[in-house]
């Protein structure tokens, strides 16, 4: 699982959508079934680096079926976003909430990205908050930490 997550990561990083896309598809048809029964520290911070992966993926291919597993299978009704540890999963969910316009969701994933060290200039430089620099509710989030 932990080499899934860093190729998905590497072909991520270089903008290879479609083929990101199929390696997330066959890794939760194929693999993520054999982890349920796996519960450590590797395992699941491999799998949360996998749904963050998919958060990003999932906006410029506009494919609702990764963020609807993402959601339900990778984080699932346990998930806090107030404990969670990786931060790149926290500031991706927050980025996800923005282009999706769900502004309350956002404005909480982006408190949480601050408290664990994402800077401010990332939100302020990053598009998929454009719609938010000038929102007062946004910008007082940002520096509350």
């Amino acid at each position: 699982v932990t080499n899934y997550a860093k190729l998905l990561v590497s072909i991520t990083a270089k903008g290879d959508f479609k083929t990101s896309e199929k390696i997330f598809i066959n890794f939760m048809e194929n693999i993520y079934p054999v982890t349920l029964n796996v519960k450590n520290e590797v395992m699941s911070y491999s799998l949360s680096v996998i749904a963050s992966q998919g958060l990003i993926i999932t906006t410029p291919l506009k494919n609702a079926e990764i963020s609807g597993m993402v959601f339900e299978k990778l984080l699932g009704q346990g998930f806090d976003i107030t404990t969670h540890k990786n931060s790149a999963l926290i500031y991706n969910l927050a980025c996800y909430y923005a282009v999706n316009n769900q502004k309350q969701e956002m404005l909480i994933a982006t408190k949480q990205a601050r408290k664990r060290g994402t800077p401010i200039k990332q939100f302020l430089s990053d598009a998929d908050f454009k719609s938010y620099w000038s929102d007062d509710n946004f910008l007082k989030t940002l520096n509350e930490n």
